[in-house]
């Protein structure tokens, strides 16, 4: 995993990926208004291959264990996602879609590039006497040019930063056998599709609703959708712990309940501790 500072995503800052690449931090807000959209191409952008099993093997006739997740991104997943849809995250230049799929002879590896050409009107120097002459201020307008480029190793700060912001666990799982690799393909086709999916559309509505109406939250049903999304999720994270703790030792001192003693693990007791 490359480095990626809690502190400052904590604090709701973006992430420079690259000279010309930007990772918008949003606000729940943000995602709310895009709930469903907006992390499915979340999702998407950090797709592993054991994620994307059945896509790979029915689609494209790709060996999903041991595809390498980073080709898998240039080649099948990016394509797909113009700066329609990605723009709340990455702004509005970086189009995956535009990007042409190259092989850098410096690095022997594949990279993305994208030729941006921009104009923008700049005020030139205003004489002190047109003020008084009505006359238009002068202007001009200047073209930039230059080159975005996509690398593995922007790719796995990318994928690092969003999994951590939004709380997406990595998908490794390898089968060991036919059964276990029938299993995961099966899966794969069940999430495609929507398939018995247990977890609700109103996830992120029923987090908010649990936070504003918790003890000692600092947001009501307002402010809470300016709050940016890492801390949010901090928030409400925190809150369970703080809540499970005080069961605990409500529970370990009533003298009927557990024995605080045998809890291997002391960071489910305190309050403070690490949050998974």
């Amino acid at each position: 995993m490359t480095n990626v500072s809690k502190s400052a995503l904590y604090l709701g800052k973006d992430l420079q990926l690259t000279e010309h690449i930007f990772i918008h931090q949003p606000t729940v807000g943000d995602v709310f208004e895009n709930d469903s959209e907006y992390l499915s191409i979340v999702y998407n952008l950090c797709a592993t291959p054991s994620d994307l099993a059945y896509q790979l093997e029915t689609y494209f006739h790709v060996d999903f264990v041991t595809a390498d997740e980073y080709e898998v991104f240039v080649k099948y997943i990016c394509p797909s996602f113009d700066n329609s849809k990605t723009k709340l995250i990455f702004g509005n230049d970086l189009d995956f879609s535009k990007m042409q799929l190259i092989h850098d002879s410096n690095t022997n590896e594949l990279i993305l590039k994208q030729h941006i050409i921009k104009q923008k009107e700049i005020v030139l120097q205003e004489d002190k006497h047109m003020r008084f002459k009505n006359k238009p201020i002068p202007t001009k307008l200047l073209t930039e040019e230059y080159d975005i480029v996509f690398d593995k190793f922007t790719y796995r700060r990318m994928t690092d930063y969003l999994r951590l912001l939004f709380n997406i666990e990595k998908n490794e799982r390898k089968p060991k056998n036919k059964g276990a690799r029938k299993l995961l393909i099966e899966e794969s086709r069940q999430r495609m599709t929507g398939e018995n999916n247990e977890g609700s559309d109103d996830q992120l509505l029923n987090m908010i609703s649990y936070a504003v109406n918790m003890p000692g939250f600092k947001h009501d049903e307002k402010s809470v959708f300016d709050m940016k999304y890492y801390c949010f999720l901090d928030s409400v994270k925190r809150l369970n712990k703080i809540t499970n703790s005080h069961i605990l030792y409500q529970s370990g001192y009533s003298g009927f309940g557990i024995d605080l003693s045998k809890i291997s693990d002391k960071n489910e007791i305190n309050a403070m501790g690490d949050l998974k």
